[in-house]
């Protein structure tokens, strides 16, 4: 084992023993295979059951702090209706309609006049905001 390094490293008093562990490495390697103490598995084992336990505890303290937050009334009926996407376009559909409502087109007074059977628009918005007929009425005269 070899520094390529100017200037300092490894001894080689240091050099020669790291040589001779590795290769006392080697030979046992392809001997037999080589088993672990007892005290060594033992130790590992249990290091590895205290760390297996202790994940075990954080993961239940973390599961505790994120206990189900209860969404409120508002997020709910949000979600109810398909989110952002349909309350846009819910949005544009009412805005739509009192715009229609409030300045209504003039093809669509022309076609509620010939609907309704009247001539003018003071008529016509008479009926069409008012009704002035009562239910009662309108069923008696039926039949």
């Amino acid at each position: 084992m070899t520094d390529d390094r100017k200037g300092g490293g490894v001894s080689t008093r240091a050099e020669a023993d790291l040589d001779a562990l590795f290769a006392q490495a080697r030979t046992e390697a392809h001997g037999e295979q080589m088993a672990l103490p007892e005290a060594l598995s033992a130790r590992i084992l249990a290091d590895a059951d205290s760390v297996l336990a202790e994940q075990a505890a954080q993961t239940q303290v973390r599961r505790a702090r994120q206990a189900p937050v209860r969404s409120g009334f508002w997020r709910q009926l949000l979600t109810s209706i398909g989110g952002t996407p349909a309350l846009a376009g819910l949005a544009v559909a009412t805005v739509a309609g009192i715009w229609v409502g409030i300045v209504p087109p003039a093809g669509l007074q022309t076609g509620l006049q010939t609907v309704m059977g009247t001539t003018g628009t003071d008529d016509l918005f008479d009926i069409y905001f008012v009704d002035s007929s009562d239910v009662f009425e309108f069923a008696q005269s039926e039949g």
